[in-house]
């Protein structure tokens, strides 16, 4: 049986590296996993209204990924707009801003993924815009790229490359396990297995 949760680890070797967002941006809990298509916002600095409105229109099943406009001094997200996108059918968040009722959230089991959190709340203007492309750290992210995300980080695919990226990984993920199986606790196995790829690449 193929294995459903693939480490972002196996995605990010299978893009070469391309579509890492920004390290910072970490799963507030650290057993989140996350799969599912973006739907980007792009916020004013210090304001979430955008944020808000998002969650009322984005599809079922979508990730919002959120441009927080370098903004470190609010959160853009607490409990109670976590719950409704919950409700709602958001699969997830992914932002480079700090979100707030950090227990609370962890325990909708909503995935998260941000920079921090913190207790001041955000104002509510608007002027951002929802549903275009946007970027974050060196990363485009269009409406439609694919989002995986866990506690190694969050990764950006698109659209037209998941399912040779997934395949991928996948068979990344197996040559993994099978090395790990292989050099636990056995030393001779573990020098062979460092001794070949220094041979390799030295």
């Amino acid at each position: 049986m193929k294995k459903t949760k693939i480490p972002t680890t196996c995605w990010s070797d299978a893009t070469k590296g391309q579509g890492n967002l920004p390290s910072a941006i970490q799963a507030l809990d650290p057993t989140t996993y996350l799969e599912g298509p973006a739907y980007p916002v792009q916020l004013v600095k210090g304001d979430n209204l955008d944020l808000i409105e998002a969650i009322l229109q984005a599809p079922t099943g979508s990730v919002l990924v959120v441009n927080a406009a370098e903004n470190t001094s609010t959160a853009i997200i607490g409990d109670n707009y976590a719950a409704a996108a919950k409700a709602l059918g958001i699969a997830g968040i992914v932002t480079d801003g700090l979100v707030r009722d950090y227990q609370e959230i962890i325990d909708l089991n909503l995935p998260i993924f941000c920079i921090g959190h913190c207790a001041r709340s955000p104002k509510k203007q608007g002027g951002g815009q929802q549903n275009r492309a946007i970027v974050i750290g060196d990363v485009d992210i269009h409406p439609g790229d694919y989002i995986v995300g866990d506690c190694n980080g969050v990764i950006v695919i698109p659209p037209d490359q998941v399912e040779t990226v997934r395949e991928q990984a996948q068979l990344k993920d197996q040559r993994d396990e099978a090395t790990s199986q292989r050099i636990q606790d056995n030393p001779q196995a573990a020098q062979a297995y460092l001794e070949e790829l220094v041979a390799k690449f030295r």
